[in-house]
């Protein structure tokens, strides 16, 4: 009888180590699919980061012969700089805003369209839907190259006097209209608007003197001029205000109706 209760109390011990034993294990291997799990995502992010690094780097000119990455400061600093310059190419692409052409119409500009013209405007209409000053100046000079020179002269302006109305040089500089600067300034000495000249030959000589034809190179032009300048091309804002602008689209007319065989035009435009 004794070794009957002695014998089921050792099988109840086995039974309760081997419940115990199975439900330790499963405790371990939960705990460790876990814990494994924990170990692959973050490996994952790691590996994620090393690709991020490296689609950085090849923005950078010879990246490849820079040390380990943790151990150059100088590095770092270039996928700062690098960085800002992918910043400031998505803000151009958000502040470009250009107007489907999706209308076309035969256009003819002559004596008789100029004689009769209310505004410098419609006589450069071709010119106006046709420019392009959103890319590149290779881009923008072969836009300009079916017109003439005096054609691009007038379109200049009319961009330039617009920009600055609306908010100034640093908003013509900074836009995407800030290409066109060149023609602007060739445009108001040979139309002999010796004030218009004189202002935006200073506002160039602020920039540098020959500001680049590029959007970017002149958002950081702008950003990194110094606060004398700033100032000098702020103030360059009210002499264009002060202008009579009544007395600016007298001088364009003349100019055209001068040069009138320079602004026919016979052609369809987009728009």
């Amino acid at each position: 009888m004794f070794e009957d209760k002695f014998f089921k109390a050792v099988i109840a011990i086995i039974i309760f180590t081997i419940r115990i034993g199975v439900f330790t294990l499963g405790i371990y291997l939960v705990m460790k699919f876990f814990i494994r799990r924990k170990e692959q995502r973050a490996e994952n992010k790691r590996k994620e980061n090393e690709k991020k690094t490296d689609e950085i780097f090849l923005y950078i000119p010879g990246s490849e012969d820079f040390p380990a990455p943790e151990q150059d400061f100088e590095r770092i600093a270039e996928i700062d700089i690098t960085q800002e310059i992918m910043h400031k190419t998505e803000k151009r692409k958000e502040k470009r805003q250009v107007k489907e052409k999706i209308n076309e119409k035969f256009i003819t500009i002559d004596e008789e369209f100029i004689s009769s013209a209310g505004a410098s405007i419609d006589v450069i209409e071709p010119v106006w839907h046709s420019a392009s000053i959103y890319d590149d100046e290779a881009l923008y000079y072969k836009s300009l190259f079916p017109f003439t020179k005096e054609q691009s002269y007038i379109f200049a302006l009319h961009k330039y006097f617009a920009e600055v109305h609306d908010g100034g040089h640093f908003q013509f500089y900074s836009n995407s209209t800030g290409i066109v600067w060149e023609e602007a300034l060739a445009g108001a000495k040979n139309l002999g608007l010796e004030d218009v000249y004189t202002i935006i030959k200073k506002s160039v000589d602020y920039l540098g003197a020959s500001p680049s034809k590029d959007h970017i190179e002149r958002e950081e032009l702008l950003d990194n001029i110094s606060k004398e300048n700033e100032k000098n091309i702020g103030a360059l804002d009210d002499e264009i205000y002060a202008l009579d602008a009544v007395f600016i689209e007298e001088k364009f007319m003349e100019y055209i109706k001068a040069h009138k065989e320079k602004f026919y035009f016979s052609g369809n435009i987009m728009y």
